[in-house]
């Protein structure tokens, strides 16, 4: 990954970790899931842009990557996403905690993914992986 690549996949992944974060304004305990599997797709799609693997990645498989990265993060971290969700009913201190958390875990994925795609742009592995 060029410093250009690192440039723009900052910016994207920082976003949408802002935008998974700012979700967890919803006070409404499990929302976060959709949330994150949406913005998920979005990241997935720009992150493709960036390393020219925009026509082998569409919106579906976007979708199943982002599936499955969230699937992934939740396999591996199941009390940071149950911490998450449920300190959503605490006031303010559970908004601080979940956004924080979320941001993290958005993040965390985000970078997964991008450098899995320097790898197959660099075609060093024959396949997409999932996060």
């Amino acid at each position: 990954m060029n410093s250009q690549q690192k440039s723009e996949c900052r910016v994207i992944i920082h976003t949408a970790a802002a935008v998974s974060a700012s979700s967890t304004l919803i006070p409404v305990p499990l929302t976060g899931f959709a949330v994150d599997a949406a913005v998920m797709v979005t990241m997935v799609m720009n992150l493709a842009r960036v390393f020219h693997l925009d026509t082998t990645v569409n919106e579906d498989l976007a979708r199943g990557m982002a599936i499955a990265a969230v699937k992934k993060q939740l396999l591996k971290h199941p009390i940071k996403y149950l911490t998450r969700e449920f300190s959503k009913t605490l006031p303010m201190a559970g908004t601080a905690i979940s956004g924080g958390l979320s941001l993290a875990l958005t993040e965390a994925a985000g970078w997964k993914i991008a450098e899995q795609f320097a790898r197959n742009a660099a075609g060093v592995s024959g396949e997409i992986a999932y996060g």
